[in-house]
């Protein structure tokens, strides 16, 4: 690893590099707090670079075979002074025509605290404007991102990831304090911006390769602040909130935006897309006759109809607010549902004091939804894996598929319900099966499939054409009927009444 440093200023001395090759690092290939580098190569390490101030730059290089990321941001810090007066407040000041390839995960890595950083000679004020760029490749959000005093604006076709880990309690997030505020830059309206799981792979095949699990809801955290505005946003596989203190996840909290209101601000959400998220899709904290305004409008919410699409939480008192949520789309041709507001509608739930009329019968994205899959892991009760189980599920169709050599199977494009059945066969083990399943909508649902080993007594003994012709032979059409026989394993006698499965049949003979 190569490391530079220059401890002349706080704010991190801007080194130049140009022309150089750096590889075969065990762990960071080049580690920088603030640096330009142009016209090299970072190669065969860990990760390419680890940079610690949003200053940099990289141009005209090449970063490949590194087995991490290519690029790893840690803490960014804005440095500014007397010969930086110009408001060049990018995240990242400087990237372009650069190679990415054969690296182990092709991102713009991130996490930590952003901040702006005055130099000595800084001529001030301090601006707190900071760009969130469109790169080549897409952000990951590693673990939680957090801004302060920061006003972010995010460009149009801005892809940001989040990076899946199973503990709840690691899930990342991004926070902005009161002081903050997070706003879309949409020049064209032709570009989404994405916020999504990193197994989410929709948006950005051409840089995927390999295998991956499924994204799921719940994959990542939130989106928490005081001040939004943002339109043509897309939402998916977040929203598990995380209590701090005990590091388990409180369901009732849990939103993919969590609004804070308990200080100034506005929030203005428009042209969205809410989708496949862990719980609620929006969660309003406010405190008593707080002036917070809130719009939110064209706007789909293709969620689970049990959960909140917008939930208010009022601390004691009594508040005088009220949430403009019309023309939006809330997954039901007659509306969201309130038992007091609107008791016939048949879309997701609302909370009280949501002004939601006229609401949109039809949405843009309905068409876009991601196929329900059910999938799982076959296993015996030692918890050992089993290959080549059948695993059938039957509900308005039937569906069977066996699992693969790791005892995983996978089932696409299942109907939503409730009621339906799933069963398990594998040779030596006794049938499993799973009632009253219920399937929501646009999810990944999984079914972990646990089967009891019998004890083989018997053994089945083929009857050859050439033994016993007199009861094998060949029907119209060319058809073999070849028959068998079960005998005990020890005297080869002749044993009745047990089960026998036939690879490549769905049901169990006797």
């Amino acid at each position: 690893m190569v490391t530079f440093r220059d401890d002349i200023h706080s704010d991190y001395g801007q080194v130049f590099v140009h022309n150089c090759h750096f590889s075969h690092s065990k762990g960071t290939g080049v580690r920088m707090g603030c640096a330009e580098i142009y016209e090299s190569t970072i190669s065969d390490c860990r990760h390419g670079i680890l940079l610690a101030s949003s200053n940099s730059g990289l141009v005209n290089s090449t970063i490949e075979n590194n087995s991490g990321y290519p690029i790893y941001f840690d803490g960014l810090k804005m440095t500014l002074d007397a010969y930086e007066y110009e408001e060049r407040n990018f995240f990242i000041e400087e990237f372009g025509n650069n190679t990415f390839r054969n690296n182990g995960q092709n991102y713009f890595a991130i996490r930590g605290k952003v901040e702006i950083i005055p130099g000595d000679l800084y001529p001030g004020p301090i601006p707190n404007r900071i760009e969130w760029n469109n790169l080549s490749i897409p952000y990951l959000v590693t673990s939680p991102l957090e801004f302060y005093g920061l006003d972010i604006l995010i460009w149009e076709g801005t892809l940001v990831k989040f990076k899946y880990y199973p503990e709840d309690s690691k899930k990342p997030y991004i926070y902005l304090d009161p002081e903050s505020s997070l706003s879309s830059i949409n020049l064209t309206g032709s570009e989404q911006i994405i916020f999504t799981s990193e197994y989410d792979h929709r948006y950005d095949y051409e840089y995927f390769s390999g295998k991956h699990r499924d994204s799921m809801a719940g994959d990542w955290g939130y989106i928490e602040g005081s001040d939004f505005d943002l339109s043509n946003c897309v939402f998916k596989y977040g929203g598990v909130y995380v209590n701090p203190n005990t590091g388990e996840v409180i369901p009732d909290s849990s939103a993919v935006i969590r609004i804070n209101a308990g200080t100034s601000g506005s929030t203005i959400i428009s042209n969205s897309l809410f989708n496949s998220l862990y719980r609620h899709g929006t969660l309003f904290l406010f405190e008593p006759s707080v002036d917070h305004p809130v719009h939110i409008d064209s706007t789909s919410f293709l969620l689970d109809k049990n959960a909140y699409r917008i939930k208010t939480v009022e601390s004691a008192g009594t508040g005088t607010w009220s949430i403009d949520a019309r023309n939006n789309y809330w997954y039901g041709r007659l509306g969201p549902f309130n038992p007091d507001s609107n008791a016939v509608g048949n879309g997701c739930r609302i909370d009280h004091k949501i002004d939601f009329r006229p609401f949109l019968e039809s949405s843009k994205y309905k068409m876009e939804l991601v196929s329900l899959v059910v999938r799982g892991v076959a296993r015996n009760l030692d918890d050992e894996i089993i290959p080549n189980a059948l695993i059938k599920i039957r509900g308005k169709k039937e569906k069977t598929v066996y699992s693969k050599e790791d005892g995983s199977y996978y089932i696409s494009n299942v109907y939503p319900g409730y009621g339906y059945e799933m069963q398990a066969f594998a040779a030596r083990h006794k049938d499993t099966i799973y009632e009253n399943l219920e399937i929501l909508k646009d999810t990944t649902h999984i079914v972990d499939v646990y089967l009891r080993e019998r004890t083989i007594d018997y053994l089945v003994d083929t009857i050859t054409f050439k033994i016993n012709p007199a009861i094998s032979e060949v029907q119209v059409g060319g058809t073999a009927y070849r028959y068998y026989k079960v005998v005990d394993r020890v005297h080869h006698e002749p044993v009745y009444g047990v089960e026998v499965f036939v690879e490549g049949l769905v049901d169990t003979f006797y």
